[in-house]
């Protein structure tokens, strides 16, 4: 019973303090496919929801005054995991009949797939390694590396 009474207290000390400081609350985080982020937020008190970006909600300034401390935390994490993630990832991976390699990479910023030629890639300061993961920027140099061990097979076959 004693539990029970503690439950009670401190969930209406929670909603108070919630209700006092802040018009809105996070219900939950969902995660899509492409690791992108969105809040669903409820209105409080009402049973009105939506979803934004956690980077949109901060750049609010009147919107962050809304929310309490904890879901500002939150959503600081958050923006920060979506600001940090690399710009470009590799998709899939195609040898062609020339042994040049094409690969299809998908841009986090614009929201498009390219397919662009190792080649093209290694020469254009567009696509960094800096920005890809760690294991893209590893399976893009090993690539990079085979083909050039190709091209040499293929230059010293050609001098005998």
């Amino acid at each position: 019973m004693l539990k029970n009474i503690f439950k009670k207290v401190k969930n209406t000390v929670t909603d108070e303090l919630i209700t006092k400081s802040s018009i809105y609350r996070i219900v939950d985080i969902v995660e899509n496919d492409k690791g992108q982020f969105k809040a669903i937020i409820q209105l409080v008190g009402k049973n009105d929801f939506f979803e934004m970006k956690p980077e949109e909600i901060l750049s609010d300034d009147k919107m962050t005054e809304s929310f309490h401390q904890h879901d500002i935390r939150l959503l600081t994490y958050l923006g920060y995991c979506g600001i940090n993630t690399p710009q470009y990832k590799i998709l899939a991976k195609k040898l062609l009949a020339n042994e040049n390699i094409e690969l299809a990479i998908y841009d986090n910023k614009s929201e498009k797939f390219s397919i662009k030629n190792l080649d093209d890639i290694a020469t254009n300061d567009e696509i960094m390694i800096k920005n890809l993961t760690q294991q893209d920027a590893y399976d893009l140099g090993f690539a990079h590396g085979r083909k050039s061990i190709l091209d040499e097979k293929n230059v010293f076959k050609n001098q005998l």
